[in-house]
């Protein structure tokens, strides 16, 4: 057993006893490094990356009119995000580049990798939100004079790499368990996307039945069972647009959760038009409709007007009384991803896309008998009941393994596991 020691330091405690306390300014040195004309641009992410952002994605980033007070960065710095460094936006860079001022590009006698780890331990305990003077939404300062006050843990260097070797290699495999939890978890989302197409188009499968189809005439849905019909959407709902006169119940494009279309509370207010909504209509976002964003109305309120506001006619109030399609029927037909890829084709705008109200409203959509649409919901409610509890039971281990590592960094870089 190691003598240890105070660290001085109440979210540390004791020490290895050769183990030293030192102020960030005599641990790391703030570079400024010249850019050169073929740099690109690097970005330091949340998850601890900093790399070229044409090896990571291009969309998505405000982009600089003028370059001014750009630096330079090598591989092998370490690099603290100035607003994101208290969320882990801490990372040793992979690549040559430039990168804005906000980062700070530190050099170091000590072993790099040990600090990364360092740094990002103290940043996810709330060290730099508490000493941050200016914080806002999401962000927080940490700029270099908060850096080089912060109180640095410096073990001997020999020990400094065995941690950062240890924790590379015990990181890796949880990140790969992280990595088939949510490997899965998209999986299960594709199933529900196929099966939800399939079902809503094709109905409930029944083994040895053998049903005779027809042609829809609708490239999303293709055949259909010959009982069911197809007619254009406006002539099976209502689109409603009704202003709405306060922001009571207010549904918010972000609070409807993509596939499940359940709506989950964030506390997000009324921002511009808002339209009225009852219970039993659906709403289909258009912003972006590749995500989805389809829900059913259970209580009266009002919505983004990025929505669609679609409310089925009933059979007693359709030509000859035809059959219509209920609500819930609809809500799952929106999800499908068949109808979502055909809505996508219509979208306009770059940065933005949204969805066409005009095109959707002439889309033909499959109305299958009123029996075989109650047993389509019965069913598709059940199935995606049970794909949602695998989701969360993976979701569930992957935030355990999540605590587990960053358990297992905190130990290792204050000294209280042997590595």
């Amino acid at each position: 057993m190691r003598d240890r020691k105070d660290s001085g330091l109440p979210w540390v405690g004791d020490i290895p006893v050769d183990w030293n306390v030192y102020r960030g300014k005599n641990v790391v040195k703030k570079l400024k490094r010249p850019v050169k004309d073929t740099d690109g641009v690097i970005t330091c992410f949340r998850d601890g990356e900093v790399t070229l952002r044409s090896n990571r994605r291009e969309e998505g980033f405000t982009f600089s009119e003028q370059e001014v007070g750009y630096q330079g960065i090598e591989p092998g710095d370490l690099v603290i995000h100035g607003m994101d460094g208290f969320a882990g936006s801490i990372g040793i860079s992979d690549s040559r580049g430039k990168g804005t001022p906000v980062l700070n590009v530190l050099d170091s006698k000590n072993d790099k990798h040990f600090l990364m780890y360092y740094f990002r331990t103290i940043a996810k305990c709330g060290y730099f939100e508490s000493v941050a003077t200016g914080i806002r939404v999401r962000t927080c300062d940490t700029n270099w004079n908060k850096i080089s006050a912060t109180p640095c843990l410096v073990p001997p260097l020999a020990e400094q790499s065995r941690i950062a070797a240890y924790l590379d290699e015990r990181c890796a495999k949880i990140d790969e368990a992280i990595a088939r939890h949510d490997a899965l978890i998209k999986k299960l989302d594709e199933y529900r996307k196929v099966l939800v197409h399939n079902v809503v188009t094709h109905g409930v499968p029944v083994p040895g039945n053998i049903r005779e189809d027809k042609e829809s005439g609708e490239i999303w849905i293709g055949k259909i069972p010959s009982s069911w019909s197809c007619e254009k959407l406006k002539f099976l709902t209502r689109q409603h647009t009704d202003r709405a006169d306060n922001n009571e119940g207010y549904i918010a494009l972000e609070n409807v959760e993509g596939w499940t279309g359940k709506f989950v509370e964030t506390g997000n207010t009324a921002e511009g038009d808002t339209l009225i909504v009852k219970q039993g209509q659906v709403l289909f976002g258009k912003l972006r409709p590749y995500l989805a964003k389809a829900y059913l109305v259970v209580a009266e309120g009002c919505c983004s007007s990025e929505f669609i506001v679609l409310e089925p006619i009933p059979a007693e109030k359709r030509p000859n009384k035809r059959n219509g399609i209920t609500a819930e029927y609809l809500r799952y037909g929106l999800s499908s991803i068949g109808f979502v890829n055909r809505v996508d084709l219509s979208t306009y705008g770059t940065k933005m896309p949204r969805a066409n109200a005009a095109f959707i409203n002439n889309l033909l959509f499959p109305v299958p008998t009123p029996e075989e649409q109650e047993m389509i919901v019965a069913y598709l409610d059940k199935k995606c009941a049970a794909i949602d509890a695998a989701k969360e039971r993976h979701a569930q281990l992957m935030a355990k393994l999540e605590e587990y590592k960053k358990s297992l960094i905190y130990y290792a870089v204050t000294g209280k596991i042997e590595c």
